[in-house]
């Protein structure tokens, strides 16, 4: 569930991620100018390591992608799997999880979707009023909600990772990335040592549950020829877009919303809800096992 992670060390950690046989930490150089600026960087499984000026220091990087050697985040990563990692960094690097201050964190989750996630891709809407806007991903199909304090990320792993890889099953992945902490910081999430708590795991699936919740697409699975005429020739064509959901106020698109839900209800195969038990059902394996 955990993935990304931007954390700040104290200086007196700093010598002993020097000190440590498992980080070459190499020097900025300026081409132009010949300079060497006053920051090492180092990379071990999938983190980076960045020391300034002998006195910050910060670790980022996917937690999942250690797990797996630095190489890929397309498979679940479990509660006992990230308790694991975390052990295995405090005693490669010999400092204490609690001095770990996150700063970022990334929180998602890979399923397998009940159609294409590239479809699911294609019709998202709007995330509590806010465009999914495409971005550029190498290899890979990757679409985003900005706020002020947290990403709404939604990805297909199988395009992504397929050629390298030789995967054949879809693999959707929502993932929420927390920009600011404060909402974390909120519910007692500070450090890294915070993450190796059962509740934690808690606090997180439940965003990520609800945060799902939000998220408004457009049900291609609608059976078109079931509906009147009106709702097919004018309602249906609005639905798809974007800026109709976008330029109602949030009242209207509320109503709106109960309304094309419902209809949804007994017209289609409710790609949303089903998403939404598909969802609650991985999060439920992932923290408890």
């Amino acid at each position: 569930m955990i993935d990304y992670i931007k954390c700040y060390l104290k200086q007196e950690n700093i010598k002993y991620l020097l000190e440590s046989d498992l980080l070459d930490f190499v020097s900025d150089l300026s081409h132009k100018s010949g300079l060497i600026y006053d920051k090492l960087k180092a990379n071990y499984n999938g983190l980076e390591f960045i020391i300034i000026n002998n006195q910050k220091a910060i670790v980022k990087g996917s937690l999942h992608k250690y797990k797996n050697k630095g190489l890929h985040n397309f498979d679940d990563f479990t509660f006992s799997q990230l308790k694991e990692v975390l052990l295995d960094i405090k005693a490669k690097f010999g400092i204490e999880l609690t001095d770990y201050v996150l700063c970022n964190i990334e929180i998602g989750i890979n399923v397998t979707p009940p159609i294409k996630s590239s479809e699911i891709l294609d019709n998202l809407l709007l995330h509590k009023g806010e465009y999914f806007k495409d971005k550029s991903l190498r290899a890979g199909n990757y679409k985003q909600a900005m706020h002020q304090r947290y990403l709404v990320k939604i990805y297909d792993k199988l395009l992504q990772y397929k050629r390298a890889y030789k995967l054949n099953n879809e693999i959707f992945r929502f993932e929420i990335k927390f920009v600011k902490m404060f909402d974390l910081k909120a519910k007692n999430i500070f450090t890294l040592q915070d993450l190796m708590n059962p509740n934690s795991m808690l606090v997180f699936g439940g965003i990520l549950e609800t945060e799902w919740i939000f998220v408004l697409l457009y049900d291609i699975t609608i059976k078109e020829n079931n509906l009147p005429d009106k709702i097919r020739e004018v309602k249906l064509n609005q639905w798809k877009l974007n800026s109709y959901w976008k330029n109602l106020d949030k009242y209207k698109r509320y109503r709106e919303r109960n309304y094309y839900e419902h209809l949804l209800k007994n017209n289609s195969e409710e790609i949303h809800l089903e998403m939404s038990v598909i969802i609650y059902k991985k999060l439920k394996f992932i923290i408890e096992n």
